[in-house]
C-alpha cells in the first residue's frame, strides 16, 4: 500500500473560536446555496467547539406540508433544526395572491429573522408534476400514457377479431405476423392491417391461412391502478414525462411563481427546491395506502388493468429521431419475446424513455434551478431495486445528472433495515454526485415503513448509516411532536456533527461498479403488477443488490459507473479517473446479459494499462443494435481471457478477486459485516465515519494504510473527543486497537 503522510500538529492562530465558525457558515452558505463545485482537496481542521454545538446548516430540516406558522419555525430552531423544508398553502393551492404574501412574509421570517435556511417543496402532495391538477387541467392530452398488447392466432382461413378495451384510446398499431405467439413472430412477414380497424378501433382481419397471429396496440391514459391512484395524499391524473409541454407548464405555474415571490432569496437562504416521486406510472399497485387520499380524479373502475408498457404521443417520432429506424413494427418486442433482435429493440427503447425523462422532466427543471441560483432535489420513485428503473423512470445515473443534490427517501428507523434499503439506493444518488461534482445528497427520511416505530437512537442510527453511504442533508418526516425535547436535541445536534466532520471532504474509493441497466432494460416485459417481474431481471436485480450489499459489509467501498459515464473517463497508472477527480483501481462488471460495445472497448483499454476487470458470470453478452457482433465477440472474449481479468461465478469469488488487489483503506482485525465506513480526504488531513449497524456494541481492531501522530476519536451521539495517545505502526500501516462503537451508533477517526 501506497503510505500517505499527513500534515499534523497544525496551529490555528489569531482565529477565535467565533470567527471560526463564522468562516465555516459563510463559506458553506455559499457552496450550498450557489451549488459551486471544486476538484481541489481544502485544508480542514477539526474543532472541538464546532464539533459540539455543530454550524445549523449541518442539522436536518422538518418537512412541513401542512399548516405552518412561525411559532413552529421558532420552536424548530429552539430544538436545533436548521430550517424547514415547506411550500405555499395547499389552500387555493398556487393560486391566492394572499397566500403568496403569506409565504413571502414567512421566508422572510426564516431567513432574515431568524437566519435559517429554506427548501421549497415543489407539489400539492405527490407525485410532483402535476401542480395539485393545474398542469393537466386544460390540456388532458397531456396524461401519462401506456400501450397494451392484444394478439389472435389464425388456426386456418379465419377472420380474426380483437376489440378495442374498454377506456383505452386508439390503436397505435395494427400489424399481422407469421407466428404462433409474441415469442416466436418472424417479424420479416410484417402485414399492415389498419384498414380492417372500424372506426372505434376494433379489428376483423381475414387470416390467409393457418399460422398468422394479429396483433393490436393500444394506448391508454395511464392512471386506474398506477401510483397516481395510490398516492397518500391525494388521487389525480398525471402527466406524461416523455415530452416537453406538460413538464414546462409545470415549471411555469410552480417554480416560476416561486421565483416571482421569493427569487431575491434563491441561493441567498432558499438552497432547493425539492421533486417528490416522479415517474412514468411503470405498472399496477396492489396495495392501497394506508390513509385515505383526498380524491381529484375518481379512477373508472370498469377498465381493465392489462399489462402495460410506458408509453407517450411523441414516442414514436422521438425513438425515430434518436435510433435512426422505426418502431411500429416491432412494437410487439416489448411484450414478449427471448431472441437477440428483441432484446436490441427493448434496449433501444427504454433508453429512448431514459433519455426523454432526463431531458423532459430533470433536464428542463435542472436548466431552471441552474439559472436561477438555487439546486435541484427531492427523489424519484423506487430506487431501491434496479429491477424498477426501466419501468418507473430510466437510467437513474443519466437522471440524476440534472439534479444539483441527487437525493433519496428511506422510510425506516433502523439501522439494518436502512443498510439492505440504502445498499443501492444511497450508493447510487452518491455516485452521482461524486461523479458529477455535486457537493451534496438529500434523504427525505421517516418511519412511514415501519411495522415497529424505532426510537430516536434507532433514527439516528439509520441516517448515520446513510451519511457512510454518501448522503449529507436530511430533510426528516420522523414528526418534532412525536420526539420530546431531549430527543429533538439529540436528533438535530448528532446529525449536526455527521455533518460537520465530513464538510468538503472527497470521497475516496478504489472500486467502481458497473450499473448494468442495459441488461435490465433488454429483459423488461411489462409485468402484471409490482410483484410479478420477470425472473430474468428479478434475478439481475437481486445479483446487483447483493454485490453491493457484500461490499460494503465487506469495508469495501465503491463508486457505480454507466456506460455513459465511463465514456467521460480516463486511464492512466493502473486506474480508471472521473472528471471530478475520482480513481478507481478495480471494475466489477455484475451479472449482466448485455454490455454497450463502448464499454467493452474502455474496459479493454484498462485492463490494458493495468486497471483489474473483474466480470461476474458472463462469458457472453449481447452488445447494442448497430455493433459488429462478430468485433465484439472477439474483443469481449480477449477482455475475459486478459491477465488483468478474472472471470468470477460467484459474489463471493468477485469479493475474494478484490481481496487480492490489496487496495484496502481499512482492514479490521476480525470480519465483521455489521461495519461499514467511509472515507474522506483533505488536503492536510482525512476522517473515517465508522457505522455499527447491530443491536449490540462492538470492539473493533482496525489497520489503516496511513500515518499519522495526531488522531481522535469523535463520538457524535455524546459529543465527547478522545485523543489517541498509544498506536502502533509500521512503515506503511497504522493499526487502532479496541475501538469501541455502540448498537446502531457511529464514529468518527480523523487523522491530522
Amino acid at each position: 500500500m501506497k503510505k500517505i503522510f499527513l500534515v499534523h500538529g497544525i496551529i490555528i492562530l489569531l482565529l477565535s473560536a467565533s470567527a471560526i465558525l463564522l468562516k465555516a457558515q459563510s463559506i458553506y452558505y455559499y457552496e450550498k446555496g450557489g451549488h459551486k463545485t471544486t476538484q481541489n482537496l481544502v485544508d480542514r481542521n477539526f474543532v472541538i467547539n464546532d464539533f459540539n454545538n455543530p454550524p445549523l446548516i449541518f442539522r436536518p430540516m422538518p418537512i412541513i406540508n401542512g399548516t405552518i406558522n412561525k411559532s413552529m419555525i421558532y420552536n424548530f430552531k429552539q430544538l436545533g433544526y436548521g430550517g424547514v423544508v415547506t411550500n405555499v398553502s395547499y389552500n387555493d393551492y398556487l393560486q391566492s395572491n394572499k397566500k403568496w404574501s403569506e409565504f413571502e412574509d414567512l421566508t422572510k421570517y426564516i431567513i432574515d429573522t431568524l437566519g435559517q435556511h429554506m427548501w421549497i417543496y415543489d407539489e400539492l402532495h405527490y407525485p410532483s408534476g402535476a401542480a395539485g391538477g393545474l398542469v393537466l387541467k386544460d390540456n388532458s392530452e397531456w396524461q401519462a400514457k401506456g400501450i397494451v398488447c392484444l394478439t389472435t392466432m389464425s388456426k386456418g382461413t379465419e377472420v380474426l377479431k380483437i376489440e378495442k378495451p374498454y377506456g383505452h384510446l386508439k390503436v397505435i398499431a395494427a400489424n399481422a405476423y407469421k407466428g404462433t405467439s409474441l415469442n416466436d413472430i418472424d417479424y420479416s412477414t410484417c402485414v399492415n392491417i389498419s384498414e380492417f380497424l372500424d372506426s372505434n378501433g376494433n379489428l376483423a382481419w381475414a387470416a390467409p391461412e393457418k399460422g398468422w397471429l394479429a396483433v393490436c396496440i393500444y394506448s391508454k391514459n395511464f392512471f386506474e391502478g398506477t401510483h397516481a391512484t395510490f398516492s397518500w395524499g391525494q388521487t389525480r391524473r398525471y402527466i406524461d414525462l416523455l415530452r416537453k409541454e406538460p413538464v414546462q407548464k409545470f415549471i411555469d405555474i410552480t417554480y416560476k411563481q416561486y421565483f416571482d415571490n421569493v427569487g431575491k432569496y434563491f441561493g441567498k437562504g432558499i438552497d432547493a427546491f425539492f421533486t417528490d416521486e416522479p415517474s412514468l406510472m411503470g405498472t399496477y399497485f396492489v396495495y392501497p395506502p394506508p390513509v385515505k387520499p383526498a380524491i381529484l380524479d375518481t379512477p373508472d373502475t370498469k377498465i381493465p388493468l392489462l399489462p402495460t408498457v410506458n408509453f407517450g404521443d411523441q414516442v414514436l417520432s422521438q425513438f425515430k429521431i434518436k435510433r435512426g429506424y422505426d418502431l411500429n413494427r416491432f412494437l410487439p418486442m416489448l411484450f414478449g419475446g427471448d431472441s437477440e433482435q428483441a432484446q436490441r429493440l427493448r434496449w433501444d427503447y427504454y433508453k429512448t424513455l431514459s433519455e426523454l425523462v432526463s431531458e423532459d422532466y430533470m433536464g428542463q427543471i435542472g436548466n431552471f434551478c441552474s439559472s436561477h441560483n438555487i439546486a435541484l432535489s427531492g427523489h424519484i420513485l423506487f430506487e431501491e431495486d434496479i429491477k424498477d428503473h426501466p419501468i418507473f423512470e430510466g437510467d437513474f445515473l443519466q437522471i440524476y445528472k440534472n439534479m444539483q443534490y441527487p437525493g433519496i427517501d428511506l422510510l425506516t428507523s433502523h439501522p439494518e433495515t436502512a443498510l439492505d434499503w440504502a445498499c443501492t439506493a444511497a450508493k447510487m444518488a452518491s455516485s452521482a454526485a461524486h461523479y458529477s461534482n455535486r457537493l451534496h445528497v438529500m434523504s427525505e427520511v421517516s418511519d412511514a415503513f415501519d411495522e415497529q416505530k424505532g426510537d430516536v437512537n434507532g433514527r439516528l442510527g439509520a441516517i448515520a448509516v446513510q451519511y457512510a453511504l454518501g448522503v449529507d442533508h436530511i430533510n426528516s418526516y420522523y414528526g418534532v411532536n412525536k420526539m420530546n425535547k431531549e430527543e429533538n436535541e439529540l436528533f438535530t445536534s448528532t446529525i449536526g456533527r455527521f455533518g460537520y466532520m465530513l464538510d468538503r471532504g472527497k470521497h475516496i474509493a478504489r472500486i467502481a461498479v458497473y450499473y448494468p441497466i442495459e441488461g435490465i432494460w433488454t429483459q423488461t416485459l411489462p409485468p402484471e403488477n409490482l410483484y410479478t417481474f420477470n425472473s430474468k431481471v428479478k434475478e439481475i436485480s437481486k445479483n446487483f443488490k447483493e454485490l453491493s450489499l457484500q461490499l460494503l459489509t465487506n469495508q469495501l467501498d465503491y463508486d457505480y459507473l454507466n456506460d455513459v459515464n465511463l465514456a467521460g473517463c480516463t486511464v492512466s497508472d493502473g486506474k480508471i479517473m472521473t472528471p471530478s477527480g475520482e480513481q478507481y483501481s478495480v471494475f466489477i462488471m455484475p451479472q449482466t446479459p448485455t454490455i454497450d460495445s463502448k464499454t467493452i472497448d474502455f474496459l479493454l483499454k484498462a485492463a490494458n494499462q493495468g486497471v483489474k476487470i473483474i466480470i461476474q458470470n458472463s462469458k457472453s453478452v449481447i452488445t447494442e443494435n448497430g455493433s459488429n457482433k462478430d468485433a465484439m465477440i472477439e474483443k469481449y472474449t480477449k477482455l475475459i481471457d486478459h491477465e488483468n481479468s478474472k472471470l468470477c461465478s460467484s459474489i463471493n469469488d468477485v469479493i475474494s478477486e478484490v481481496e487480492k488487489a490489496n487496495i484496502r483503506d481499512i482492514k479490521l482485525g476480525s470480519s465483521n459485516s455489521k461495519v461499514i465506513y467511509l472515507k474522506k480526504q483533505f488536503a492536510n488531513s482525512c476522517v473515517y465515519m465508522l457505522v455499527n449497524v447491530s443491536n449490540s456494541e462492538l470492539t473493533i481492531d482496525a489497520t489503516f494504510n496511513l500515518y499519522s501522530k495526531n488522531i481522535k476519536i469523535w463520538d457524535p451521539f455524546t459529543d465527547k473527543v478522545q485523543k489517541v495517545e498509544k498506536v502502533n505502526s509500521d512503515d506503511e500501516n497504522l493499526m487502532l486497537y479496541g475501538i469501541k462503537v455502540g448498537a446502531g451508533k457511529a464514529i468518527f477517526i480523523t487523522f491530522e
